[in-house]
């Protein structure tokens, strides 16, 4: 089918203007910006809710859900990788965790529609290829109050000269690596029919929790 998209050409990195999300001066290692997320992921859970949260999905946990961390009733982790699915589930046997494993495809979720408080991402959203369709098809799933949370996103573009050796290695093995700057994450979720009403905006981190406008 033919495409037909606008290209604007100026002087700087984008002549588009960026989100006001407000942004801090906070540098978070890995695996700390994954526990910050989950602080915050308990902050919304109280602040944007006017009544419990009782269901929470994670696309994209893996072995190690975060949200294993959050203190709520239901808590399914989906993920396409079987193995990392089993290897999560079995060494929970002996422990007190309520997550669910199911090995499922992101875009295709076996959930009914409006059935879920709260559909969170950790640093999972940037890998799919199509992230304006997967936004728009995640927002079937949540209730009319509930929230599509993406965390810890990366930010800005990824150039050839600057080029990381793990990310290059990351390609090169079949991952889909993408990074995209404020204004790209806010031109989606306005494509995609999704309200911003929560923003935590680190350095090279991304949290936002996002509404779908019924």
């Amino acid at each position: 089918p033919e495409v037909e998209y606008r290209v604007e050409i100026g002087e700087g990195l984008s002549t588009v203007d960026d989100p006001a999300w407000e942004r801090t001066v906070r540098r978070y290692e890995y695996m700390e910006d994954h526990f910050e997320a989950v602080r915050l992921l308990t902050e919304w859970r109280d602040s944007l809710f006017s009544r419990p949260v009782e269901r929470v999905v994670e696309l994209g946990g893996n072995a190690n859900p975060m949200i294993d961390r959050l203190n709520v009733p239901q808590k399914f982790n989906f993920d396409i990788d079987p193995y990392g699915m089993i290897i999560g589930k079995l060494i929970r046997q002996d422990t007190n965790s309520i997550v669910n494993f199911v090995v499922a495809d992101g875009m295709s979720l076996p959930i009914p529609n409006s059935s879920i408080d709260m559909l969170v991402l950790f640093a999972t959203f940037h890998h799919f290829p199509d992230p304006i369709g997967l936004l728009s098809r995640l927002s079937d799933f949540v209730t009319d109050d509930g929230l599509i949370c993406l965390m810890c996103e990366p930010i800005g573009h990824v150039h050839r000269d600057s080029l990381e050796g793990e990310y290059l290695n990351e390609l090169r093995k079949g991952v889909n690596e993408q990074s995209f700057a404020l204004w790209e994450y806010g031109q989606m979720f306005t494509a995609a029919n999704l309200e911003v009403v929560a923003t935590q905006i680190d350095v090279g981190s991304a949290k936002i929790a996002l509404r779908p406008r019924r």
